[in-house]
């Protein structure tokens, strides 16, 4: 269910704002009304940079760290998440410092790597590759053509009027290419070849020859290999950590949480103002965590207004709890609208009923597993009035048929049921959200 939310003002002293805020923050009560943008404040941009940079670790060990099935969600108090936060720090600079020097012997390993493909064609070339440079009266071109640039390429005396010295290395696909010609020359010879496919090759500057280079490349990669695999195994032992970085990351997020609120509160040199939403069900938790800070307090609370529109809150028993995932997931009701969370926990208790007392295993397990992948559906489809109310009078309609042992009719009034909820309601939900969108 929705509960009751109160307006609630706070007026306390200065000195012991800090304090007071962090026991509402432990109690979880009261959200806090900011009065347009929060002020920037050092501290909030630290905690901010500090929080986003633990997020950022947790997720560069993500693909190292294996979650143990089943395993308990941790547990801890707020001073040891106090207590964890310099080891948090060091374990994400840590973190940090591998991510970067993996990115770099990445990067290293791919230039490796397309060096060795761009001097894979010029493998049986036996002339230095410091030797092939550019003089006064020669240039050089270099670069590699399939047969049919070739013909081009055989071609070029013939068709530019000209003299070349030519050297070719065929290979499975491709014909590495060495052009000797006049330098003058040059940049027509270039664009002839260009024109018909040719793909120049501009070598790095190396010594000895594309096989020696290569072999050479392949050393380096395989050391880089080592390197990163040293990397990895590294960044999968801070995974085993990562509880450390998570319990961190909340502690920052704590903090944060709390300098956003001292940025939305209105202060003075001696006194501040705390305007809020409170819940109705914790008023008297709430007087008991001020009182516990300051006997120095003013506490006011109201009902809202017609115009106001209070946050949601949902309280619900142990049975409807796993269908809040489902509403959080998407949005939680407003304030003056319907908890889904409940009308799907009855209207799945109701399914589950009848199918249980049909004794069927298979269609029990069956049923289960489509009653997992429509509750995103059925969320949607609770928020209409409309559909609400063809649900429930269908139920009494299928019950009917259930009390008066009529099979036929029982069968019939399921598969309507079904058959409207699974195509029309869709429809109609479908409808209703890109209404609301617009």
């Amino acid at each position: 269910m929705i509960v009751p939310m109160k307006r609630l003002t706070l007026i306390g002293l200065s000195c012991e704002k800090e304090s007071t805020l962090k026991a509402l923050q432990r109690l979880g009560a009261v959200q806090l009304i900011s009065e347009g943008e929060l002020t920037d404040s050092e501290k909030l941009r630290q905690l901010t940079a500090k929080a986003d940079r633990l997020n950022a670790a947790r997720r560069a060990i993500k693909p190292y760290y294996k979650k143990p099935m089943l395993s308990p969600t941790p547990q801890c108090t707020e001073a040891q998440l106090e207590a964890i936060q310099p080891e948090g720090d060091a374990l994400c600079q840590s973190i940090e410092k591998l991510e970067a020097e993996q990115a770099e012997k990445r990067a290293e390993l791919e230039r490796l790597a397309a060096l060795r493909a761009q001097l894979e064609p010029f493998r049986e070339m036996l002339t230095p590759l410091e030797a092939i440079h550019s003089t006064k009266h020669i240039a050089y071109i270099l670069g590699t053509a399939d047969a049919k640039v070739m013909d081009a390429v055989d071609n070029i005396e013939a068709a530019l009027d000209t003299h070349i010295g030519l050297e070719a290395y065929p290979n499975e696909n491709l014909t590495a290419v060495v052009i000797a010609c006049n330098r003058d020359e040059r940049d027509a010879i270039l664009r002839y070849v260009k024109d018909a496919g040719f793909n120049e090759f501009i070598p790095p500057k190396l010594t000895g020859t594309a096989s020696e280079n290569m072999e050479k490349a392949a050393k380096q990669m395989d050391a880089t290999e080592a390197e990163l695999y040293r990397i990895a195994s590294e960044l999968t032992a801070a995974a085993e950590k990562r509880s450390r970085l998570d319990m961190a990351a909340d502690a920052y997020a704590i903090e944060k949480q709390r300098a956003e609120g001292e940025t939305a509160l209105k202060s003075t040199q001696y006194a501040y103002i705390l305007d809020g939403w409170a819940r109705a069900d914790k008023l008297d938790e709430i007087q008991l965590a001020v009182s516990s800070v300051t006997d120095a307090y003013y506490i006011e609370t109201r009902d809202p207004y017609a115009d106001e529109n209070p946050p949601t809150a949902t309280k619900n028993k142990k049975l409807i709890e796993p269908f809040e995932v489902i509403t959080e997931m998407y949005a939680l009701p407003s304030y003056r609208g319907i908890d889904a969370a409940a009308v799907m926990a009855c209207d799945e208790r109701f399914h589950e009923m009848i199918v249980q007392a049909a004794g069927n295993a298979y269609v029990t397990e069956f049923s289960g597993t489509l009653m997992l992948h429509i509750r995103r559906i059925k969320y949607h489809y609770f928020h209409l009035p409309a559909m609400r109310q063809a649900s429930a009078s269908q139920h009494a309609d299928i019950l009917a048929a259930l009390r008066a042992h009529d099979a036929a009719l029982a069968k019939q009034r399921m598969r309507e049921h079904w058959l409207r909820a699974m195509r029309g309601c869709l429809n109609e939900t479908v409808a209703y959200l890109k209404k609301n969108e617009e």
